[in-house]
């Protein structure tokens, strides 16, 4: 290999010196060239900072209870949609029904419309005296007497007692407590004789019990019965076809045992 003289490369460098303004220059034989120090590596990114989280706080104890309550089970929504029904089959079959009447008493019940303004519509009174209850019964004990009272009026008998004496209370004086007008056709009045003993059956039935009287069923199978030959009778051809005398010529109260029975 060749070697460069020394002064051709003194000459070389410093035209290369003149070229670069004196910077640079090859560095003198056997030097160690400098070492390039590598770039600042870039800084790290900070790593991001975790939200802080806080600590739930306790629920409420009705929350707790609420959410750990026993479910209500599927089986008792249609249970609870028949309730009302269960409850009105329940009342209905507890609730005593209204007593069903017919022939006479239905009648009646029709009639005594006339006589509520004075003995109430259940019959417990007012002007007049209570029918309700058996108390139509107790101030007649025979049920004629009750016809001879209601035909002629408080006027075909005023002044008199038409009650027993021994009735609970003391007995009744016609024209004592008010007036009763008279309600037969031959007194004046204006209901007919079957009209007469349908209000009458209804005083003593309709507005009282004949189911557990044993006393009174003899009297209502032959006066108040729809089958009865007495009422039968009367409808057709009035108290004269049970040869039943109304007027005041007969005194009340009389013998319970004074009972007409049809003759037909």
């Amino acid at each position: 290999m060749t070697e460069i003289p020394e002064h051709l490369l003194k000459r070389s460098r410093e035209r290369r010196s003149a070229a670069t303004g004196g910077e640079g220059g090859d560095a003198a034989p056997g030097a160690t060239p400098a070492t390039t120090a590598p770039a600042a590596a870039p800084a790290k990114a900070a790593a991001p900072v975790a939200p802080k989280v806080e600590a739930p706080k306790p629920l409420p104890a009705y929350v707790v209870a609420a959410q750990t309550r026993r479910k209500i089970p599927i089986w008792i929504s249609p249970v609870l949609a028949l309730l009302p029904v269960w409850l009105f089959l329940f009342v209905n079959a507890m609730t005593k029904q209204p007593k069903q009447v017919v022939g006479p008493l239905a009648a009646g019940q029709t009639v005594f419309t006339r006589c509520a303004s004075c003995h109430g519509a259940d019959g417990s009174g007012g002007v007049g005296y209570p029918l309700y209850a058996g108390e139509a019964r107790k101030s007649f004990p025979n049920i004629v007497d009750q016809i001879r009272f209601v035909y002629n009026g408080t006027t075909g008998y005023r002044g008199k007692a038409y009650t027993p004496a021994d009735r609970t209370g003391g007995a009744h004086i016609a024209g004592v407590k008010g007036v009763m007008p008279a309600w037969g056709a031959k007194a004046g009045g204006e209901l007919s004789d079957a009209e007469i003993l349908d209000v009458i059956c209804h005083e003593r039935f309709g507005l009282s019990s004949v189911d557990d009287e044993t006393k009174y069923a003899a009297e209502f199978s032959t006066w108040c019965s729809e089958t009865s030959a007495n009422w039968t009778a009367v409808q057709d051809g009035g108290f004269d076809a049970v040869k039943l005398d109304v007027s005041t010529a007969v005194s009340i109260p009389s013998p319970a045992a004074a009972t007409p029975a049809a003759t037909g």
